[in-house]
Protein backbone atom coordinates (compact mmCIF):
# COMPACT_ATOMS: atom_id res chain seq x y z
CA UNK A 1 0.00 0.00 0.00
CA UNK A 2 1.32 3.49 -1.12
CA UNK A 3 1.98 6.31 1.81
CA UNK A 4 2.21 9.57 0.79
CA UNK A 5 3.47 12.13 3.18
CA UNK A 6 3.45 16.39 3.34
CA UNK A 7 6.47 18.33 5.24
CA UNK A 8 7.10 21.88 5.09
CA UNK A 9 10.52 23.04 3.86
CA UNK A 10 11.41 25.76 6.40
CA UNK A 11 13.73 27.62 3.45
CA UNK A 12 13.60 27.61 0.30
CA UNK A 13 15.88 24.98 -1.73
CA UNK A 14 18.60 26.35 -3.51
CA UNK A 15 20.20 24.86 -6.71
CA UNK A 16 22.59 21.87 -5.96
CA UNK A 17 20.54 20.74 -3.08
CA UNK A 18 19.52 17.43 -3.51
CA UNK A 19 16.56 15.57 -1.24
CA UNK A 20 16.60 11.71 -1.92
CA UNK A 21 16.41 10.43 1.47
CA UNK A 22 12.74 9.29 3.20
CA UNK A 23 12.73 11.73 6.45
CA UNK A 24 9.07 12.50 7.46
CA UNK A 25 10.24 13.17 11.15
CA UNK A 26 13.05 15.79 9.93
CA UNK A 27 9.90 18.19 7.84
CA UNK A 28 6.97 17.08 10.42
CA UNK A 29 5.28 15.30 7.91
CA UNK A 30 1.53 14.27 8.10
CA UNK A 31 0.22 10.99 6.16
CA UNK A 32 -2.17 11.06 3.42
CA UNK A 33 -3.70 7.80 2.10
CA UNK A 34 -4.09 6.22 -1.51
CA UNK A 35 -8.16 7.32 -1.75
CA UNK A 36 -6.86 11.01 -0.61
CA UNK A 37 -4.40 11.02 -3.65
CA UNK A 38 -6.42 9.19 -5.92
CA UNK A 39 -9.79 11.10 -5.54
CA UNK A 40 -7.18 13.95 -6.59
CA UNK A 41 -4.87 12.66 -8.74
CA UNK A 42 -6.05 14.99 -12.05
CA UNK A 43 -5.29 17.74 -10.01
CA UNK A 44 -2.09 16.96 -8.95
CA UNK A 45 -1.07 15.90 -12.56
CA UNK A 46 -1.12 19.41 -13.45
CA UNK A 47 1.02 20.82 -10.49
CA UNK A 48 4.18 22.64 -11.46
CA UNK A 49 6.89 20.68 -9.18
CA UNK A 50 10.54 19.40 -9.39
CA UNK A 51 11.88 16.28 -8.84
CA UNK A 52 14.08 15.55 -5.64
CA UNK A 53 16.01 19.06 -6.99
CA UNK A 54 15.17 22.35 -8.61
CA UNK A 55 17.29 21.73 -11.15
CA UNK A 56 14.94 18.70 -12.64
CA UNK A 57 11.63 20.48 -13.10
CA UNK A 58 8.19 17.98 -13.54
CA UNK A 59 4.34 18.29 -13.99
CA UNK A 60 2.54 16.70 -11.11
CA UNK A 61 3.96 14.03 -8.11
CA UNK A 62 6.63 11.75 -8.75
CA UNK A 63 5.68 7.98 -8.02
CA UNK A 64 7.76 7.76 -5.53
CA UNK A 65 10.89 9.25 -4.23
CA UNK A 66 10.59 12.70 -3.23
CA UNK A 67 8.85 15.61 -5.10
CA UNK A 68 9.52 19.61 -4.35
CA UNK A 69 6.50 21.73 -4.35
CA UNK A 70 7.17 25.71 -4.61
CA UNK A 71 5.10 27.92 -2.68
CA UNK A 72 2.27 29.75 -4.58
CA UNK A 73 0.98 26.38 -6.37
CA UNK A 74 -2.52 25.94 -6.97
CA UNK A 75 -4.93 24.40 -9.21
CA UNK A 76 -8.75 23.50 -8.96
CA UNK A 77 -9.17 24.85 -5.98
CA UNK A 78 -6.62 22.50 -4.23
CA UNK A 79 -3.96 25.00 -2.44
CA UNK A 80 -0.22 24.94 -1.37
CA UNK A 81 0.23 26.91 1.76
CA UNK A 82 0.87 29.93 0.65
CA UNK A 83 4.74 31.42 0.63
CA UNK A 84 6.09 27.92 2.01
CA UNK A 85 8.34 25.15 0.01
CA UNK A 86 6.44 21.81 0.55
CA UNK A 87 8.21 18.25 0.69
CA UNK A 88 6.27 15.71 -0.61
CA UNK A 89 7.48 11.63 0.12
CA UNK A 90 5.80 8.48 -0.67
CA UNK A 91 6.86 4.85 0.00
CA UNK A 92 5.40 1.33 -0.29
CA UNK A 93 4.75 -0.24 3.58
CA UNK A 94 2.54 -2.63 4.36
CA UNK A 95 0.76 -0.30 6.86
CA UNK A 96 -0.14 3.31 6.38
CA UNK A 97 2.12 5.67 8.51
CA UNK A 98 0.75 7.70 10.73
CA UNK A 99 3.20 10.46 11.55
CA UNK A 100 2.43 13.73 14.32
CA UNK A 101 -0.99 11.81 15.42
CA UNK A 102 -3.14 12.33 12.36
CA UNK A 103 -3.81 11.90 8.38
CA UNK A 104 -4.27 14.77 5.74
CA UNK A 105 -8.35 14.37 5.33
CA UNK A 106 -9.22 17.65 3.94
CA UNK A 107 -6.52 20.13 1.61
CA UNK A 108 -7.62 23.21 4.32
CA UNK A 109 -4.99 20.70 6.71
CA UNK A 110 -1.82 22.52 4.66
CA UNK A 111 -3.08 25.92 3.77
CA UNK A 112 -2.02 28.65 6.15
CA UNK A 113 -2.83 32.55 6.83
CA UNK A 114 0.35 34.53 7.39
CA UNK A 115 -0.27 36.93 10.50
CA UNK A 116 2.28 39.73 11.79
CA UNK A 117 2.80 41.70 14.72
CA UNK A 118 1.29 45.20 13.24
CA UNK A 119 4.77 47.08 13.59
CA UNK A 120 6.88 44.05 12.01
CA UNK A 121 6.73 45.98 8.08
CA UNK A 122 8.25 48.59 9.69
CA UNK A 123 11.74 46.90 10.39
CA UNK A 124 14.69 46.59 8.71
CA UNK A 125 18.63 45.90 9.71
CA UNK A 126 20.42 48.58 10.41
CA UNK A 127 23.37 46.57 9.38
CA UNK A 128 26.67 48.80 10.18
CA UNK A 129 24.81 51.26 12.62
CA UNK A 130 24.49 48.13 14.35
CA UNK A 131 26.55 48.62 18.17
CA UNK A 132 24.96 45.11 19.11
CA UNK A 133 25.97 42.69 15.46
CA UNK A 134 24.73 39.54 15.71
CA UNK A 135 27.19 38.68 13.78
CA UNK A 136 29.55 38.88 16.55
CA UNK A 137 29.86 36.25 19.27
CA UNK A 138 26.97 34.71 18.23
CA UNK A 139 27.33 30.45 17.06
CA UNK A 140 26.16 30.77 13.84
CA UNK A 141 24.40 27.12 12.47
CA UNK A 142 23.65 26.13 9.23
CA UNK A 143 20.50 24.31 8.04
CA UNK A 144 21.32 21.11 6.06
CA UNK A 145 19.69 22.75 2.88
CA UNK A 146 21.69 25.99 3.11
CA UNK A 147 24.83 23.57 3.97
CA UNK A 148 24.52 21.52 1.04
CA UNK A 149 24.45 24.72 -1.37
CA UNK A 150 27.50 26.10 0.50
CA UNK A 151 29.57 22.78 -0.31
CA UNK A 152 28.99 23.22 -4.04
CA UNK A 153 29.07 26.94 -4.18
CA UNK A 154 30.72 27.91 -7.51
CA UNK A 155 33.46 30.46 -7.68
CA UNK A 156 35.74 32.49 -5.52
CA UNK A 157 33.45 32.75 -2.68
CA UNK A 158 32.40 28.95 -2.90
CA UNK A 159 36.22 28.17 -2.15
CA UNK A 160 36.01 30.48 0.54
CA UNK A 161 32.82 29.44 2.13
CA UNK A 162 34.10 26.15 2.42
CA UNK A 163 37.32 27.12 4.27
CA UNK A 164 35.10 28.66 7.11
CA UNK A 165 32.84 26.60 7.84
CA UNK A 166 32.90 22.99 10.01
CA UNK A 167 30.75 20.61 7.88
CA UNK A 168 31.50 17.76 10.17
CA UNK A 169 29.61 19.68 13.03
CA UNK A 170 26.63 18.41 14.03
CA UNK A 171 24.86 20.97 12.96
CA UNK A 172 27.69 22.40 10.37
CA UNK A 173 28.36 26.17 11.13
CA UNK A 174 30.54 29.18 10.35
CA UNK A 175 34.11 29.13 11.95
CA UNK A 176 33.86 32.26 14.47
CA UNK A 177 37.19 34.67 13.92
CA UNK A 178 39.32 36.00 16.94
CA UNK A 179 38.76 37.20 20.17
CA UNK A 180 35.36 39.04 19.45
CA UNK A 181 34.31 35.78 17.63
CA UNK A 182 33.23 37.13 14.13
CA UNK A 183 31.63 35.74 11.77
CA UNK A 184 33.91 34.89 8.71
CA UNK A 185 31.77 36.93 6.19
CA UNK A 186 31.41 40.30 8.68
CA UNK A 187 33.49 42.56 6.59
CA UNK A 188 35.36 45.69 8.78
CA UNK A 189 32.95 48.15 7.36
CA UNK A 190 30.16 45.93 9.55
CA UNK A 191 28.57 44.72 6.16
CA UNK A 192 28.30 40.86 5.24
CA UNK A 193 30.37 39.73 2.36
CA UNK A 194 27.60 37.29 1.23
CA UNK A 195 24.65 39.73 0.84
CA UNK A 196 27.23 41.96 -0.71
CA UNK A 197 28.93 39.34 -2.98
CA UNK A 198 25.43 36.76 -3.89
CA UNK A 199 22.64 38.80 -2.35
CA UNK A 200 20.58 38.10 0.42
CA UNK A 201 19.29 34.62 -1.00
CA UNK A 202 22.50 33.28 -0.47
CA UNK A 203 22.01 33.37 3.14
CA UNK A 204 21.14 30.23 5.99
CA UNK A 205 18.34 30.16 7.41
CA UNK A 206 19.35 31.68 10.56
CA UNK A 207 20.74 34.60 9.15
CA UNK A 208 17.90 34.93 6.78
CA UNK A 209 15.12 34.52 9.80
CA UNK A 210 16.94 36.56 12.17
CA UNK A 211 15.68 38.14 14.94
CA UNK A 212 12.49 36.94 13.84
CA UNK A 213 10.48 34.27 15.97
CA UNK A 214 7.74 32.20 14.70
CA UNK A 215 4.91 30.46 16.56
CA UNK A 216 2.69 27.70 14.56
CA UNK A 217 -0.81 27.40 14.78
CA UNK A 218 -3.49 24.86 12.67
CA UNK A 219 -4.42 27.69 10.77
CA UNK A 220 -1.52 30.52 10.95
CA UNK A 221 1.65 31.22 11.21
CA UNK A 222 2.45 34.04 13.48
CA UNK A 223 5.56 36.32 13.00
CA UNK A 224 7.38 38.80 15.30
CA UNK A 225 10.26 40.23 15.87
CA UNK A 226 12.71 39.45 19.00
CA UNK A 227 13.91 42.18 21.78
CA UNK A 228 17.36 41.14 20.99
CA UNK A 229 18.34 43.38 18.10
CA UNK A 230 18.29 46.51 19.54
CA UNK A 231 16.57 47.98 16.07
CA UNK A 232 13.93 45.76 16.71
CA UNK A 233 14.01 46.60 20.46
CA UNK A 234 13.46 50.63 19.62
CA UNK A 235 10.67 50.25 16.85
CA UNK A 236 8.66 47.77 19.68
CA UNK A 237 9.26 49.52 22.71
CA UNK A 238 8.67 53.06 20.84
CA UNK A 239 5.68 51.50 19.16
CA UNK A 240 2.32 53.91 20.54
CA UNK A 241 -0.59 52.12 19.19
CA UNK A 242 -1.96 48.86 20.83
CA UNK A 243 -0.21 46.39 19.26
CA UNK A 244 -2.25 43.54 17.20
CA UNK A 245 -1.75 40.92 14.37
CA UNK A 246 -2.36 41.18 11.52
CA UNK A 247 -3.24 38.96 8.11
CA UNK A 248 -0.11 39.77 5.94
CA UNK A 249 -1.11 37.00 3.84
CA UNK A 250 -4.47 34.67 3.45
CA UNK A 251 -4.99 31.68 0.79
CA UNK A 252 -9.01 32.08 1.32
CA UNK A 253 -9.33 28.31 2.78
CA UNK A 254 -11.26 27.90 5.87
CA UNK A 255 -9.14 26.66 8.04
CA UNK A 256 -10.25 24.55 11.48
CA UNK A 257 -8.40 25.19 14.99
CA UNK A 258 -8.01 22.93 17.54
CA UNK A 259 -10.59 22.79 20.82
CA UNK A 260 -7.09 23.59 22.68
CA UNK A 261 -6.09 26.52 20.06
CA UNK A 262 -9.62 27.83 20.18
CA UNK A 263 -9.23 28.39 23.85
CA UNK A 264 -6.06 29.56 23.92
CA UNK A 265 -7.05 32.96 21.70
CA UNK A 266 -9.62 33.49 23.59
CA UNK A 267 -7.33 33.69 26.34
CA UNK A 268 -4.93 35.86 25.10
CA UNK A 269 -7.50 38.24 23.72
CA UNK A 270 -8.27 38.60 27.78
CA UNK A 271 -4.49 39.18 28.52
CA UNK A 272 -4.49 41.48 25.84
CA UNK A 273 -7.47 43.61 26.64
CA UNK A 274 -6.53 43.77 30.54
CA UNK A 275 -2.73 45.10 29.36
CA UNK A 276 -3.79 47.41 26.54
CA UNK A 277 -6.55 48.76 28.87
CA UNK A 278 -4.82 52.18 28.53
CA UNK A 279 -7.26 54.06 31.38
CA UNK A 280 -5.43 51.48 34.20
CA UNK A 281 -2.03 52.36 34.97
CA UNK A 282 0.40 49.59 33.92
CA UNK A 283 0.92 48.14 37.46
CA UNK A 284 -3.10 47.53 38.13
CA UNK A 285 -2.82 46.07 34.29
CA UNK A 286 -0.29 43.27 35.60
CA UNK A 287 -2.02 42.71 38.69
CA UNK A 288 -5.07 42.26 36.66
CA UNK A 289 -3.50 39.73 33.85
CA UNK A 290 -2.18 37.54 37.29
CA UNK A 291 -5.12 37.68 38.96
CA UNK A 292 -7.60 36.61 35.65
CA UNK A 293 -5.19 33.63 35.70
CA UNK A 294 -5.00 33.02 39.04
CA UNK A 295 -1.13 33.45 39.03
CA UNK A 296 0.73 33.07 42.62
CA UNK A 297 3.49 35.91 41.65
CA UNK A 298 4.36 37.98 44.59
CA UNK A 299 6.37 41.27 43.58
CA UNK A 300 9.05 41.03 45.52
CA UNK A 301 12.60 43.26 45.26
CA UNK A 302 14.28 42.67 42.38
CA UNK A 303 17.43 41.84 44.28
CA UNK A 304 16.21 39.00 45.60
CA UNK A 305 16.34 37.38 42.13
CA UNK A 306 20.10 38.31 41.89
CA UNK A 307 21.66 35.36 43.23
CA UNK A 308 19.29 32.91 40.86
CA UNK A 309 19.85 34.71 37.70
CA UNK A 310 23.85 35.14 38.47
CA UNK A 311 24.02 30.95 38.75
CA UNK A 312 21.97 30.77 35.02
CA UNK A 313 24.14 30.91 31.62
CA UNK A 314 25.85 34.57 31.20
CA UNK A 315 26.36 35.39 27.90
CA UNK A 316 27.29 39.11 28.15
CA UNK A 317 29.85 40.09 30.97
CA UNK A 318 28.08 43.22 30.80
CA UNK A 319 24.55 41.23 32.25
CA UNK A 320 26.28 39.88 35.54
CA UNK A 321 27.39 43.50 36.13
CA UNK A 322 23.74 45.16 35.12
CA UNK A 323 22.21 42.73 37.75
CA UNK A 324 24.74 42.91 40.56
CA UNK A 325 23.66 47.04 40.85
CA UNK A 326 20.13 46.13 40.99
CA UNK A 327 18.34 47.35 44.63
CA UNK A 328 14.80 47.32 46.05
CA UNK A 329 13.89 50.25 43.88
CA UNK A 330 12.16 50.34 40.52
CA UNK A 331 11.69 53.18 38.05
CA UNK A 332 8.27 53.21 35.59
CA UNK A 333 9.08 52.67 32.03
CA UNK A 334 8.55 55.64 29.47
CA UNK A 335 4.96 56.18 28.43
CA UNK A 336 4.14 52.76 26.84
CA UNK A 337 7.11 51.03 26.50
CA UNK A 338 6.09 49.23 29.45
CA UNK A 339 2.68 47.79 27.62
CA UNK A 340 4.80 46.94 24.45
CA UNK A 341 7.31 44.78 26.66
CA UNK A 342 4.02 42.76 28.30
CA UNK A 343 2.46 42.56 25.68
CA UNK A 344 5.20 41.20 22.94
CA UNK A 345 6.14 38.42 26.18
CA UNK A 346 2.68 37.62 25.58
CA UNK A 347 2.42 37.04 21.94
CA UNK A 348 6.10 35.62 21.86
CA UNK A 349 5.49 32.96 24.87
CA UNK A 350 2.11 32.45 26.10
CA UNK A 351 1.66 29.40 22.83
CA UNK A 352 4.64 27.62 25.07
CA UNK A 353 1.07 26.55 26.77
CA UNK A 354 -0.14 24.79 23.95
CA UNK A 355 3.02 22.27 24.62
CA UNK A 356 2.10 22.02 28.32
CA UNK A 357 4.04 24.60 29.75
CA UNK A 358 1.81 26.33 32.92
CA UNK A 359 -0.52 29.29 32.27
CA UNK A 360 0.27 30.91 35.46
CA UNK A 361 4.13 29.93 35.00
CA UNK A 362 4.07 31.90 31.22
CA UNK A 363 1.91 34.88 32.50
CA UNK A 364 4.08 35.28 35.43
CA UNK A 365 7.04 35.41 33.57
CA UNK A 366 5.27 38.75 31.97
CA UNK A 367 5.64 40.59 35.03
CA UNK A 368 8.76 39.57 36.37
CA UNK A 369 10.09 40.80 32.66
CA UNK A 370 8.54 43.81 33.58
CA UNK A 371 9.48 44.25 37.15
CA UNK A 372 13.13 43.16 36.06
CA UNK A 373 13.04 45.60 33.37
CA UNK A 374 11.74 48.64 35.99
CA UNK A 375 14.44 47.60 38.45
CA UNK A 376 17.30 47.57 35.99
CA UNK A 377 15.80 50.67 34.62
CA UNK A 378 16.32 52.68 37.95
CA UNK A 379 19.98 52.12 38.12
CA UNK A 380 20.52 54.21 34.94
CA UNK A 381 19.88 57.82 34.27
CA UNK A 382 16.90 57.41 32.23
CA UNK A 383 15.68 58.23 29.01
CA UNK A 384 14.91 55.59 26.05
CA UNK A 385 17.90 54.82 24.82
CA UNK A 386 18.97 53.38 28.00
CA UNK A 387 15.83 51.32 28.28
CA UNK A 388 16.59 49.95 24.77
CA UNK A 389 20.24 48.81 25.93
CA UNK A 390 18.49 47.08 29.37
CA UNK A 391 15.29 45.10 27.33
CA UNK A 392 18.01 44.05 25.09
CA UNK A 393 20.65 42.46 27.21
CA UNK A 394 17.82 41.07 29.22
CA UNK A 395 16.08 39.33 25.87
CA UNK A 396 19.48 38.02 24.93
CA UNK A 397 19.94 36.59 28.37
CA UNK A 398 16.62 35.03 29.32
CA UNK A 399 14.91 34.38 25.89
CA UNK A 400 17.91 33.30 23.80
CA UNK A 401 19.20 30.33 26.41
CA UNK A 402 16.35 28.12 26.36
CA UNK A 403 18.17 27.00 29.69
CA UNK A 404 17.58 30.10 31.32
CA UNK A 405 13.96 31.20 29.90
CA UNK A 406 13.06 27.41 31.33
CA UNK A 407 15.02 27.62 34.59
CA UNK A 408 13.04 30.49 35.41
CA UNK A 409 9.71 29.52 34.51
CA UNK A 410 10.25 26.81 36.73
CA UNK A 411 11.65 28.85 39.63
CA UNK A 412 7.91 30.86 39.19
CA UNK A 413 5.88 27.73 39.72
CA UNK A 414 8.21 27.01 42.92
CA UNK A 415 6.57 28.21 46.46
CA UNK A 416 9.81 29.78 47.54
CA UNK A 417 9.16 32.24 44.97
CA UNK A 418 6.02 33.15 45.23
CA UNK A 419 5.42 33.63 49.03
Amino acid sequence: MAVHEFGILQKAPMHGNRFDEYEPERYSCVSADDAFIEDRLWDFMILPCYAHSIDLPCSGLCDCGVTLIPPHGRCSGWCIRTGIWMLWQNYSHGQTRITNGSFITDCETVTMKEFFAAYYKAFSCIADACRHSCCIGWEIDIDEESAGGYRTFPGEIGERMRAVIDFHADPPHFILQGEEERCPFLNRNGLCDLILTCGEGALCQICRDHPRWRNFFSDRTETGLGLCCEAACALILGYEAPVTMVCGSDDGAACMLTEEESAFFALREDLLAILQNREMPINVRIDRMLAFVDAPYVRRPMCEWTAFLSELEILDPAWSELLHGMDGTREALPLHAGEQLLVYIIHRHLPKILDGEDTAAVVSFAAFVYDLTSALYAKTDGGFDALTEIVRLLSSELEYSEDNLYAILDALKASEFNE
